[in-house]
């Protein structure tokens, strides 16, 4: 019915962010009608969160278990900065803080690891604040995609420039 019509006519594409975003808040949208949970499409590469106000998060999707390695029963007293990489979390935490108190977007990449995985993976972390019809704030939806690959080519291509750098300065 209502999810089959919001979702048909939309590929995730990865890498189109802004619609992750758009899809997030037509699934939250559906959800809050019907009280079902939302039935992502699968997608493996697009991992989708929801917390309440007090940022508890009270809802992933499969794609996210799958990769962090925990289910719906395990995930309200889950600790997300636990998953980060060491170096990364005093300025998520300090970012986290700041969305709590200014409800914004807000976009964030870090590494972070599932259980069971022996590496970290570079992630983008969309959030959106969801409000009631009082405008009264419920909580954030976001979504976590895998951004290892392009982080990679970017440090490949930053050591090509510092090579071609060193050469030119041979030269000249």
């Amino acid at each position: 019915g209502m999810y089959h019509s919001l979702l048909g006519a939309e590929r995730l594409v990865p890498g189109l962010l802004d619609d992750q975003v758009m899809t997030a808040r037509a699934l939250l949208d559906a959800y809050e009608v019907t009280g079902d949970p939302p039935h992502l499409p699968r997608a493996p590469q697009i991992m989708i969160w929801m917390t309440n106000e007090k940022h508890q998060c009270i809802y992933g999707n499969q794609a996210l278990f799958d990769y962090f390695g925990f289910s719906l029963d395990m995930i309200e007293g889950l600790n997300w900065l636990d998953t980060i990489h060491p170096d990364d979390r005093d300025r998520i935490r300090r970012n986290q803080e700041f969305a709590a108190g200014n409800y914004q977007n807000f976009r964030q990449e870090y590494r972070a690891k599932g259980k069971n995985r022996k590496d970290y993976i570079w992630v983008l972390d969309l959030s959106v604040p969801r409000f009631d019809a009082e405008g009264n704030f419920l909580g954030y939806i976001g979504s976590v995609t895998d951004i290892t690959q392009q982080k990679n080519q970017e440090e490949e291509l930053k050591s090509v420039q510092k090579r071609l750098e060193r050469e030119v300065l041979q030269i000249s």
